[in-house]
């Protein structure tokens, strides 16, 4: 099994402190399906909890868009950039993108990887050229070229996280269960 992971979602985070007003910090939330569809968690029958229709739909479509793509770390903006350049969205084909990403976040084992605003910007956008405006600092004009730098650096480090997180976590969960 490939256990280097596969799909990226970024997100928003709550810090340590008070929920209410916590300081809020970007992420990467990343996940390797062939784990998430593998190692599920069990129900109260003891069954594994299967995936979601929604999040099967949307691992679909990311195994769909790698292929076409060459790529094989991806960005859920990836995959909805990919859609669209296919003339589809996704309710077209079958998936509530809200609920698949919901789930897609409440994934384990997943490695979630602190970015700046800047690169969060990035990551999340489906568009190639973009504009990020910088508060006071004024706004910055980011290329496709490097928005792909951004992401095969990205990539690199997950490349070079990924299989020592996911041993301690599939290590963890062995001695658990024992």
């Amino acid at each position: 099994m490939d256990d280097r992971p596969a799909v990226v979602s970024c997100r928003r985070l709550a810090l340590a402190g008070d929920a209410d007003g916590a300081e809020m910090a970007e992420a990467a939330l990343a996940i390797a399906p062939a784990v998430t569809q593998t190692v599920r968690p069990a129900g109260t029958d003891g069954q594994p909890i299967p995936l979601g229709p929604d999040l099967a739909l949307m691992l679909d479509a990311g195994s769909r868009c790698a292929a076409a793509l060459g790529k094989r770390v991806l960005f859920v903006s990836d995959i909805t950039r990919w859609l669209a350049d296919t003339s589809r969205t996704w309710e077209e084909i079958g998936a509530d993108f809200a609920t698949a990403q919901n789930e897609l976040e409440e994934q384990s084992p997943a490695l979630l990887v602190t970015v700046s605003r800047t690169a969060y910007g990035i990551l999340c956008s489906t568009i190639g050229n973009l504009t990020i405006n910088l508060d006071s600092y004024g706004k910055a004009e980011i290329m496709t070229d490097e928005c792909e730098m951004l992401r095969t650096a990205f990539e690199a480090q997950l490349d070079a996280d990924w299989p020592i997180y996911i041993r301690k976590e599939l290590a963890s969960a062995l001695t658990w269960e024992s």
